[in-house]
């Protein structure tokens, strides 16, 4: 049982203090956003970093009035630094990329480069003559 606290404390069982937030990532046509979960996290203590295909998100979530208490039976919200890197499904624009928190949850929007895009390519038919095509019905 006293084993079982001391892990608690120090955060290395599941549930732990400094778990890292939880993170969504949403591929649209336009952009890529990816939306994490940080209640009650100053947003002056946030840095968001895009390196290649890599976003990191990494901060602090200052310790709540349960630290000046005289027992705490149950803590779960995590507290303390936190760093998580998530890698993007497609390549961004990095001088377009934006970021705001609203409700506790912060949205990184990227708009996909012009190579992760898809592009409809229209198929012409080509006009009838009366020589043989490359490949025509009998060549099928």
């Amino acid at each position: 049982q006293q084993g079982e606290r001391a892990l608690d404390k120090i955060g290395v069982r599941a549930g732990s203090l400094s778990s890292p937030p939880a993170v969504d990532v949403i591929e649209t046509e336009e952009e890529v956003r990816v939306l994490v979960d940080l209640p009650g996290v100053d947003p002056e203590q946030v840095t968001v970093e895009l390196t290649g295909h890599m976003l990191t998100i990494a901060g602090e979530r200052a310790g709540t009035e349960a630290d000046d208490a005289k027992a705490v039976h149950v803590r779960e919200r995590f507290q303390g630094s936190f760093r998580r890197s998530v890698p993007l499904p497609v390549p961004v624009k990095p001088d377009e990329v934006e970021a705001e928190v609203a409700n506790g949850v912060l949205c990184v929007r990227m708009p996909k480069a012009d190579v992760a895009r898809s592009k409809r390519i229209p198929i012409k038919a080509a006009p009838k003559s009366t020589s043989s095509p490359a490949v025509g019905p009998e060549g099928i």
